[in-house]
C-alpha cells in the first residue's frame, strides 16, 4: 500500500493551487494537477507531482483520467475571475458556466456513480452575496448577487449541495472571501496599487479609500480547504477572516513598508446615499468543526508581496 494519500487538483495552474500544492507536498501526498493550458513552474518533488492536460468539459476524458484512482481528494480550484474594475461579457458568463457547471458535474457524476470513497471540495466566492445587505453573512445567509461571476459560483455551490443531499456524495463548499498573495493578477488591488507606485511614488488614484475589505492571505485560504476535507461530514463553511480593514489602511500600511511616507493618495469616490453590500464572512462554524485560524495579518500578507 501506497505511503502517499492522492490529491487531485483541478485548475493546478492557478494562485490557490500553488499554495494548496506547497501545504500537500507537507503532508506524505502524491499530488495530480489538472491544467487547460498554463503549466505550473515546480521545482521540487517532482517525483510525486503530476501534471496533466485534459479537457474537463469532456465526461468520458474525466471518467478515463479518474478511472485509474481508488481513493482520491478533489480540489476543484478551476475558475475564469475577474477583477470588480472590470466589465463582465457574455463570453466570460459562458466560460464560467462552462466550468462551473458543466465541468463540476463531471466529477461529482463520476464520484456518484463509480466511486462514493472520492470526495470533492469546490472553491465558491462571497461573491454570491455581493447584493445581500447585511452586516455580515454565514453559511444560511440567502445568496443574492449582482454579477454573473457570482451566479456562476452560486450554481456550483447548488451543484454541491444536491450531491451530497441527494446523492450522498462527499462534497464540501468553501465560500471564500478575498484571499491574496504576490500570485494574484494585476488587476487585482494589492498589486494594482504596488504596479501604480511603481510607475509614479509621487501620486497614486485609488476608486475607493473606504471600501472594506475582508482580507486573508491565500497560504491561510488553502490551509482551510485542506482542514475542512478532513472532517467525517462535508457540508459549506465560510472561509474568511470575519475582519474589516478599509483600502486606506492597506495603503497605509505600503507606504509604510516601502518608506513612501510623501506618497499622495487621489480618492476617486463620489459621495453616495446607496447602501452598499459589505462582505464580512462569519468563520464561526470553521472555526468550531477544526482548528483553522487565520495567521497572517496585513502587514505579514504586505511584506509576502515585496518578496522577491
Amino acid at each position: 500500500m501506497s505511503k502517499y494519500k492522492n490529491y487531485l487538483i483541478v485548475g493546478g495552474a492557478g494562485q490557490d493551487a500553488h499554495f494548496l500544492t506547497e501545504l500537500l507536498l507537507k503532508k506524505k501526498s502524491k499530488i495530480y494537477l489538472l491544467i487547460n493550458n498554463k503549466v505550473p513552474k515546480i521545482t521540487k518533488n517532482k517525483n510525486i507531482i503530476s501534471v496533466k492536460k485534459i479537457n474537463i468539459l469532456s465526461s468520458e476524458q474525466v471518467k478515463n483520467y479518474l478511472n485509474k484512482f481508488k481513493q482520491l481528494t478533489i480540489f476543484f480550484l478551476a475558475s475564469y475571475n475577474i477583477s470588480t474594475t472590470e466589465k463582465e461579457t457574455s463570453k466570460v458568463l459562458k466560460k464560467n458556466i462552462l466550468i462551473n457547471v458543466n465541468g463540476l458535474i463531471n466529477f461529482l457524476e463520476y464520484i456518484s456513480n463509480y466511486n462514493k470513497k472520492m470526495k470533492l471540495f469546490y472553491a465558491s466566492s462571497s461573491h454570491i452575496y455581493n447584493n445581500t445587505k447585511t452586516k455580515s453573512q454565514n453559511e444560511n445567509t440567502i445568496p443574492n448577487f449582482n454579477s454573473n461571476y457570482g451566479l456562476t459560483k452560486y450554481l456550483g455551490k447548488e451543484i454541491c449541495d444536491f450531491y451530497r443531499q441527494k446523492k450522498n456524495v462527499y462534497c464540501s463548499t468553501g465560500i471564500l472571501y478575498s484571499h491574496v498573495s504576490k500570485l494574484s493578477s494585476k488587476k487585482f488591488l494589492i498589486n494594482g496599487l504596488l504596479s501604480s507606485i511603481k510607475k509614479n511614488k509621487k501620486k497614486i488614484k485609488v476608486k475607493n479609500l473606504n471600501t472594506l475589505l475582508d482580507i486573508i492571505s491565500s497560504k491561510d485560504a488553502v490551509k482551510a480547504m485542506y482542514k475542512i476535507m478532513q472532517l467525517k461530514k462535508p457540508g459549506n463553511f465560510i472561509i474568511s477572516s470575519n475582519k474589516l480593514l478599509p483600502v486606506s489602511k492597506v495603503i497605509d500600511t505600503l507606504k509604510s513598508l516601502l518608506n513612501l511616507k510623501n506618497l499622495k493618495i487621489h480618492n476617486l469616490a463620489r459621495k453616495s446615499k446607496r447602501n452598499e453590500t459589505i462582505l464580512k464572512g462569519n468563520n464561526s462554524k470553521i472555526l468550531n468543526n477544526t482548528n483553522w485560524k487565520p495567521q497572517d495579518n496585513l502587514t505579514k500578507i504586505l511584506k509576502s508581496f515585496l518578496t522577491k
